[in-house]
């Protein structure tokens, strides 16, 4: 292989960036780090790591009242499906759908929320996401 080729190929580069110099790496996986010098420092040894992240659009999961399924039967298939649900949160949220007949048992990005519903229908309870 070439000396040439195998500078190509390397996963660190940098370039100028508004008078600093900017370093990205590729780290398994294929995430990108952005490395940036701390303002007011001399060396290159002082440097902030930048991951950029962003945002999925949030997905509400809706429980919806029904009358074939118990309380207790509801309140336990909550527990079971959100594991982030207290016993008092998943009293309330059934207490809501049952006074209201819809209550949010969670919101989070559509995969997550896809799987909370598909749980809660395996108990067979009425279930769906919506677009918040």
């Amino acid at each position: 292989m070439s000396r040439r080729h195998v500078k190509a190929t390397h996963p660190q580069s940098s370039s100028k960036v508004g008078g600093g110099s900017v370093s990205t790496s590729l780290r398994g996986g294929g995430c990108r780090t952005l490395t940036f010098p701390v303002r007011g420092t001399t060396t290159e040894t002082d440097r902030e790591t930048y991951t950029p992240t962003f945002k999925l659009p949030p997905y509400a999961v809706i429980l919806h009242n029904d009358d074939h399924n118990s309380m207790g039967h509801v309140v336990s298939a909550l527990l079971k499906s959100v594991s982030s649900l207290s016993r008092e949160d998943a009293v309330r949220i059934m207490l809501e759908a049952h006074n209201s007949g819809l209550a949010v048992v969670i919101v989070c990005p559509l995969e997550q929320a896809e799987l909370y519903r598909d749980r809660l229908r395996s108990f067979n309870l009425g279930v769906t996401i919506e677009k918040k």
